[in-house]
């Protein structure tokens, strides 16, 4: 793919599919703001925020570092991280259930966009592509998402591609193929835009779709190879996009 030219690869393009976390909306942001608000309400003393916070957060790493690569599902996840914080403080909380329930609703309606994820959805949109999303996240949770940073008009219904609906994750090819199918397009006529080198680069690239990497900390691209472009915003994507359909 390399070898390609970006004008001719993206020529082609008739869908553009989007990674949601990190991708449309700053993950990291939204997870740190609204869970430290949250340990707030529900620590009790003499337990501090800025004391536990560090711990939480490493531990939710590790928890997510296994469910991301399919060794337990998501749902799990969301519900252990408070159970171990639970067991490591002494503390009890009379429903788990309820408590993840509660925080998750939080993370949904605090999503945090990016500065150009808006703009952007907007020039592609009048450049007639088809736009879609392809998450590793639940479906219950993905329009809940996309609603709070803005973006939920942009996207189909169908086009909306969750792992928990197709029953495997990224960077499992299947999610990908399910995309293509549902927005009637071939490989070569898809663009996936994704920040994960491991779960949205390689599992784009084995379902053969071309990939544009966006890398906000504007890092080296391990294998170039496997890219259209690297970039460091929305923004390029959609320079790039814009230039491609202006060409003869």
């Amino acid at each position: 793919m390399s070898q390609q030219q970006p004008g001719t690869v993206l020529g082609r393009v008739r869908a553009v599919f989007f990674d949601l976390d990190d991708t449309l909306y700053d993950f990291r942001r939204t997870w740190e703001t609204v869970t430290r608000a949250f340990l707030a309400e529900i620590l009790p003393p003499p337990h501090r925020v800025d004391e536990v916070w560090p711990a939480f957060d490493r531990l939710n790493r590790v928890i997510y570092h296994y469910a991301d690569r399919g060794h337990f599902p998501g749902r799990l996840a969301r519900r252990l991280r408070w159970e171990l914080l639970a067991a490591f403080l002494g503390l009890h909380f009379p429903d788990f259930d309820a408590l993840t329930a509660d925080h998750i609703g939080r993370m949904a309606a605090g999503c945090v966009p990016f500065p150009d994820t808006l703009p952007t959805l907007a020039r592609l949109r009048a450049l007639g592509l088809t736009l879609g999303v392809i998450t590793n996240g639940p479906r219950e949770l993905l329009a809940r998402r996309l609603t709070a940073i803005g973006a939920r008009d942009y996207f189909p219904d169908h086009l909306c591609i969750a792992a928990d609906q197709v029953g495997r994750l990224k960077p499992g090819p299947e999610i990908f193929l399910a995309a293509l199918a549902a927005a009637e397009v071939a490989p070569h006529e898809a663009l996936y835009v994704g920040d994960s080198w491991t779960f949205d680069v390689k599992g784009a690239e084995a379902a053969g779709i071309p990939v544009i990497w966006i890398d906000r900390r504007r890092r080296p691209p391990p294998d170039p190879a496997l890219i259209v472009a690297a970039v460091p915003d929305l923004t390029a994507v959609a320079d790039l996009l814009t230039r491609a359909r202006r060409s003869p």
